[in-house]
């Protein structure tokens, strides 16, 4: 189980990173694109370390809007994965917090999140995939030292998490 939510953390802060360094860059052009309006970082966070990268790689306006193309390329999918992903979380939940355990009801609702989860990891992948693409090797080497550190960091954060509450119980 650790496993699994510990990947999941690391993988979506990684696409979360990337759309980040996009909303970065297309805020800084004229179009005005915002794909995470509204999302603030935590002081500290790995989104304020994230929300920071685009500056570093110092991306060309040309890069700007190749990757601000790509992510208005997945936007649809990501927002119908997005929602398709609150849903079914939400299912889970709803199946988990009933009086009389129904394993049933909880296998299914969480095989539902399995199924959305991979779709949603093999979109992240592309993305990152075409991002990664534009990117000079230099920019290649900034972005992945920057989500190194921010693994490092989430991997921390729940093996931290995890002790507190081992010795808690």
């Amino acid at each position: 189980m650790k496993f699994n939510r510990t990947h999941l953390t690391i993988a979506a802060a990684s696409a979360l990173g990337l759309t980040l360094i996009a909303g970065a860059a297309s805020r800084a052009s004229a179009a005005g694109f915002r794909p995470l309006a509204g999302i603030t970082a935590t002081r500290g966070g790995p989104l304020q370390l994230l929300g920071s990268l685009a500056s570093t790689l110092d991306l060309s306006d040309s890069q700007k809007q190749e990757i601000r193309g790509i992510f208005q390329a997945h936007k649809t999918r990501l927002v119908s994965l997005g929602l398709a992903e609150k849903d079914t979380r939400m299912t889970l939940v709803s199946a988990i917090r009933q009086p009389a355990v129904d394993a049933n009801a909880v296998r299914r609702a969480s095989a539902a999140v399995a199924r959305i989860d991979s779709d949603l990891a093999v979109e992240r992948a592309a993305i990152y995939s075409e991002v990664h693409a534009v990117l000079t090797p230099g920019q290649r080497s900034t972005l992945t030292a920057a989500l190194d550190d921010l693994h490092e960091q989430v991997s921390s954060r729940i093996e931290a998490f995890l002790t507190h509450t081992a010795n808690w119980i």
